[in-house]
């Protein structure tokens, strides 16, 4: 009966664990709420059109060979975005914050970089 009662309560208490460790569907957790496009691809059609205050970030979005030229993106949060390939030529990055930004072979000709970091 000992034993019975001891793997009761090591289940339980996995449970317990496994509950404070696992997402819940439907619920967004504070690394999606700083990074919504984390991993994917953002629909920029539709970010571009927001005025600049309404803009989401694009905190490690993957924008890997995004054709993007004279877009818009002054002051964006891309910290650990993907832009490898991507097409930025004429684009406005000022003030954009880069860090960790994969640029490998991305198109910057032209582009606005002042005070991007």
């Amino acid at each position: 009966m000992g034993d019975a009662a001891a793997r009761v309560k090591t289940r339980a208490a996995l449970a317990s664990i496994l509950l404070l460790v696992l997402p819940w569907p439907g619920i967004v957790t504070a690394s999606e709420r700083t990074c919504p496009f984390a991993g994917r691809r953002p629909p920029m059609d539709e970010i571009l059109k927001a005025p600049s205050s309404q803009r989401p970030s694009l905190c490690k979005a993957n924008l890997s060979g995004a054709n993007l030229p004279r877009a818009n993106l002054g002051s964006i949060n891309l910290i650990d975005a993907n832009l490898r390939g991507a097409n930025l030529a004429e684009s406005d990055l000022t003030g954009a914050d880069l860090a960790g930004a994969n640029l490998k072979g991305t198109n910057l000709a032209r582009a606005n970089l002042k005070g991007a970091g």
